[in-house]
């Protein structure tokens, strides 16, 4: 199935349809894509694309159909946190699409011996999780 999935994405087809759905979510929020899609990044679970726009980059993810749930997850998430989790400019949750603004750095490009930083990502998602509790069946909905 990941293997399935991989070929999606690569699908000029699969890209053109992402890229008009990128452009319509971006002008139901007056923000105005400078850029084409370029993908970022491609694993079995997920793809993520990116284009520069007036806002910044714009982030499109694409779950595979186990993950699809995601979108919803974290529309929900938003609300429940809103200081901790990015409200998405736009979900589709039947295909598992999501499109929001750049977050900042990756973990992945941060020093990976900053202590402090871990220490405070940990706090947060803890934070996150206490926050979730009373919402365990509106997020369960989402197909978590």
């Amino acid at each position: 199935m990941a293997h399935d999935f991989a070929h999606l994405v690569a699908d000029e087809s699969w890209v053109g349809a992402v890229s008009d759905w990128v452009q319509e979510q971006a002008v139901r929020r007056s923000i105005v894509l400078t850029g084409p899609m370029q993908t970022n990044r491609v694993r079995p679970w997920s793809a993520h694309l990116t284009a520069n726009s007036s806002e910044g980059t714009v982030w499109f993810k694409a779950n595979c159909p186990a993950m699809a749930y995601e979108p919803s997850l974290q529309a929900e998430l938003a609300h429940v946190a809103p200081a901790s989790v990015q409200v998405p400019l736009g979900i589709d949750p039947e295909r598992g699409w999501m499109l929001t603004l750049d977050h900042g750095h990756l973990l992945d490009d941060r020093e990976p011996h900053d202590l402090n930083l871990w220490l405070d990502l940990l706090l947060e998602l803890i934070e996150i999780q206490q926050r979730c509790m009373p919402h365990r069946e509106r997020l369960l909905a989402t197909g978590l």
